[in-house]
């Protein structure tokens, strides 16, 4: 609850300042054609996503196709990220997976695989600038130079921990059931599908950032893009709506806010809403889809 007064507060801080009716007008003057290669990088990163779930499909070895698989997990990543983990990520899976016949008890594990996916490409990216980047990153957040590699260099070793496990095929239990990592092989391509969806966004908020003349460097956007997402996560707010916003302004970025703001909105409107616009139709009918499949016996109901 005081996470997140004072991120309302900081949030009203930030943003009560800036002039709305020259943001709005901005945006409204961007040219069509500069939101394609938006729209283009934006999908690219959700068909990214949607193979995270998939690999998790492989790994448990559960009877699920390819493409029902990666359709799905689409619109759940969409949900996910305009609505919030609670329903998009996890009510949209049990939803959409338990509709292709799927049982409840182990849509748990493709969540979790999808998750630990995503996070240990978010860590090393996070800690490489930590290490690589410490200059810049310390002009941002104000800490000293040798914490930031210290960090750096926690983050790193705790990924290349993840790693030598799944070389030395260790096995946890969870209920009771022992369960493998996966070979080294997968952990490198959830290492490296991870990381290049998050940079894939940050590319997005860069290209933007470029449009409006804004003078910072692909680093400095990566590492408040990775701050501000966590900012999003942990404040609980749907589409970390302002929450990234206030982040780039208050890890000051050296640019006019005003010029920041309008980025991020257009990143917005590509990254949120443009998908958002292709997943409701296409959720309504696999809706539909699934229940005229159920009915003819083509899919067990569970």
């Amino acid at each position: 609850t005081l996470f997140i007064l004072v991120v309302a507060y900081v949030l009203f801080q930030s943003l009560s300042r800036l002039d709305w009716k020259i943001i709005l007008q901005a945006v409204q003057e961007v040219p069509i054609y500069i939101f394609l290669p938006g729209i283009i990088l934006s999908l690219v990163n959700y068909a990214i996503l949607s193979h995270f779930d998939y690999m998790g499909v492989r790994f448990f070895k559960f009877p699920l196709s390819y493409w029902r698989t990666v359709f799905s997990a689409f619109f759940c990543y969409v949900f996910n990220l305009n609505l919030g983990s609670i329903v998009g990520g996890l009510a949209f899976r049990f939803r959409i997976y338990t509709g292709w016949g799927l049982s409840k008890d182990k849509v748990p594990f493709i969540l979790i695989f999808s998750t630990l996916t995503n996070w240990t490409g978010y860590l090393l990216l996070l800690s490489l600038l930590m290490l690589f980047e410490s200059m810049s990153v310390a002009h941002i957040l104000n800490f000293p130079i040798w914490s930031l590699r210290l960090s750096g260099i926690v983050g790193t070793g705790l990924v290349i921990v993840y790693f030598v496990l799944c070389m030395t095929g260790r096995e946890i239990m969870f209920k009771g059931k022992a369960f493998h990592f996966p070979d080294w092989k997968l952990c490198l391509v959830q290492i490296v599908s991870s990381c290049t969806q998050w940079a894939l966004m940050a590319l997005i908020v860069f290209y933007f950032l470029l449009y409006f003349k804004v003078e910072v460097t692909y680093q400095e956007v990566l590492f408040t893009y990775l701050m501000a997402s966590v900012a999003g996560l942990i404040a609980h707010i749907p589409a970390g709506l302002g929450v990234i916003e206030a982040v780039f302004l208050k890890l000051q970025i050296n640019a006019k806010s005003e010029d920041l703001v309008v980025a991020l909105i257009c990143f917005r409107i590509v990254y949120y809403l443009v998908p958002l616009i292709i997943a409701l139709p296409g959720y309504l009918y696999l809706e539909v889809f699934q229940k005229t499949q159920l009915k003819q016996g083509l899919i067990n109901d569970v």
